[in-house]
């Protein structure tokens, strides 16, 4: 495994290269050889510990849809809305694992919708939901833009 280290021009910050990973470092370390083992000891931490490994491997296994919405001019705030509400009901169907949508800061009228399903099937459930059906019918006629893409995983999770 190569370690290096550098200092920036932002004082002792070390950018530390461990397993082809990079971890960007604040602190005090002494040397390179110091900030080299603290950044293995918290690489694992820093990859992976903020969530269970069971929770991990939950996240990687499923059915992913990604969706862009631009909304109307005018018709943003309404969209934010539609999808909020969309949110309690979503998660309450057994095959939703996360239904999270976005709003970009810079152009308010764009939003990202990050879906995770148990299963493609879930995903066909959904779409039949009453709850769906009626923020699509509210949705539609305020959006300039709508692309779906769906995803389902090719690398086995660790852990």
């Amino acid at each position: 495994m190569a370690i290096s280290a550098h200092r920036s021009s932002f004082g002792r910050n070390q950018t530390i290269n461990a397993d082809r990973h990079a971890i960007l470092w604040f602190g005090a370390a002494k040397d390179t050889t110091e900030a080299a083992a603290i950044a293995r000891s918290m690489e694992a931490y820093l990859l992976t510990d903020w969530i269970t490994p069971h929770s991990l491997k939950e996240l990687n296994q499923g059915f992913i849809v990604a969706i862009t919405l631009e909304a109307l001019e005018g018709k943003a705030d309404a969209v934010e809305e539609i999808l909020r509400v969309m949110i309690s009901p979503t998660m309450a169907e057994p095959g939703v694992k996360l239904f999270l949508p976005y709003r970009s800061p810079t152009n308010r009228s764009l939003f990202f919708v990050f879906e995770l399903y148990v299963d493609e099937a879930a995903w066909s459930a959904h779409e039949t939901t009453d709850h769906f059906k009626a923020a699509i019918k509210e949705l539609l006629p305020r959006l300039a833009r709508r692309e779906r893409v769906p995803f389902a995983p090719f690398a086995a999770s660790r852990g």
